[in-house]
């Protein structure tokens, strides 16, 4: 009976780089991956051009129940190390407003970089081939037995490993493999799964004028609100579509609208051009403005600060006729104008589905990982890496970061094992 050193369920980002890590210490690998190739949902990532890091790292980017757990291991394999790890693949970052790429700029390049790799170092990898879970044995250096089948002959296979690894990532792009499998496994041996959720998505709305904004593109504040109280805001271009709000802003705040709506939570977000002006400066700006242009209709006065069809539409947003005059305000009206030009609100009543997410939010409970190993506090051997785990980055890079930080954390421990 051969017996792994390591079993990778999963050959997306996490999983490659840890059968690397591994490998590269002389443990024997296998990599278990349900799609036709390893790397799929990677060669998508960054629209084909693969934001694999980012230059500006810190606690801000991530999120989760316990984000310092994020810290702590980026610590451990943080921006210097990733890079260090690229190079000697041969991939060079090129670097964009602090996103960096690979110089290629294609995904693809990256993929088969790791590819490469995994074959170099002898790592065995069976694609085509679905894991249906797992079981504890502690039978001589095998602990685990991993139970799998393969798709093109419907053959159940056993394999035995030393250390397994779960990388099967979250529920994001389904279409890619991800389908939350990871969690019901983990929970068989007892690991708490946080309730995932779809993380940097698009937010949807019953907003009637969406319909008639649908295609708009505005350059923003936006602010999100629960019950009232701020949970986050970005700023940037807000895309208007005829069910809601996309753009990398509205995706930056949208898992805490999904963990909100999750609670039952109202939800509203709230946008506000001339971002580059302070607020009292945006104020000041829209006032001298109606002052200057007191002949001219609402329409005309804001022609040049709101886009598209805004202008001939506030009626509907702001309660005030676009054909109305700026000389006929007087200043408590003015002031209540000023308000609401300054603050478009729309309600949020649910998030994308996963087919649009681009991570998920939740995952398997971080308490119960060590920071430094990725290794299981409950079972000795078992780990779990990228986006399986409760923790999930803003855009820019830092998901994929999680993933090479985690998975390289995981590979050199189980190697050290050995």
């Amino acid at each position: 009976m051969q017996v792994y050193d390591l079993i990778v369920i999963g050959g997306g980002a996490s999983g490659m780089v840890a059968g690397i890590a591994a490998a590269s210490a002389g443990a024997s690998v296998l990599i278990i991956e349900k799609n036709d190739q390893v790397g799929r949902k990677l060669k998508m990532t960054g629209n084909g051009k693969c934001n694999f890091s980012n230059s500006r790292q810190g606690r801000f980017a991530y999120c989760g129940a316990d984000p310092d757990f994020a810290v702590r291991a980026l610590e451990k394999f943080g921006l210097k190390e990733t890079l260090n790890f690229f190079s000697r693949l041969g991939i060079f970052p090129y670097e964009k407003a602090g996103y960096l790429y690979p110089a290629t700029q294609e995904a693809a390049s990256v993929q088969g970089a790791l590819l490469h790799r995994l074959l170099a170092l002898g790592v065995s990898i069976q694609t085509r081939t679905s894991c249906r879970g797992f079981i504890s044995v502690c039978r001589g250096r095998a602990r685990y037995k991993v139970m799998a089948v393969d798709l093109d002959s419907q053959v159940r296979q056993a394999h035995f490993c030393h250390s397994l690894l779960l990388a099967s990532g979250g529920m994001a792009a389904p279409a890619s493999g991800s389908t939350g499998d990871g969690y019901y496994w983990a929970k068989k041996l007892g690991h708490r799964v946080i309730s995932p959720l779809p993380a940097l998505v698009p937010l949807k709305s019953d907003w009637p004028l969406l319909r008639k904004l649908a295609g708009l593109r505005m350059q923003a504040e936006i602010h999100l609100l629960a019950n009232g109280r701020e949970m986050a805001w970005d700023r940037g271009e807000i895309q208007f579509n005829r069910d809601g709000i996309s753009g990398i802003p509205v995706l930056q705040v949208s898992r805490h609208a999904a963990c909100a709506l999750k609670e039952g939570i109202s939800v509203e977000i709230r946008l506000s051009p001339l971002f580059w002006l302070t607020m009292e400066q945006r104020r000041q700006k829209l006032s001298d403005l109606l002052r200057e242009m007191s002949e001219e209709t609402l329409k005309e006065c804001f022609r040049g600060i709101l886009p598209g069809p805004l202008p001939g539409l506030l009626k509907e947003w702001t309660g005030y006729s676009p054909e109305k005059r700026a000389k006929e305000f007087d200043v408590s009206a003015k002031e209540d104008l000023i308000h609401r030009v300054l603050c478009m609100v729309i309600p949020v009543s649910r998030t994308g589905d996963y087919k649009q997410a681009q991570t998920t939010a939740g995952g398997l409970a971080t308490e119960q990982f060590s920071s430094d190993t990725m290794e299981s506090l409950l079972f000795p051997g078992f780990y779990a890496a990228g986006e399986v785990l409760d923790i999930d980055g803003i855009c820019g890079g830092y998901n994929l970061q999680w993933a090479w930080t985690s998975a390289c954390l995981a590979g050199a421990s189980i190697a050290g094992e050995r």
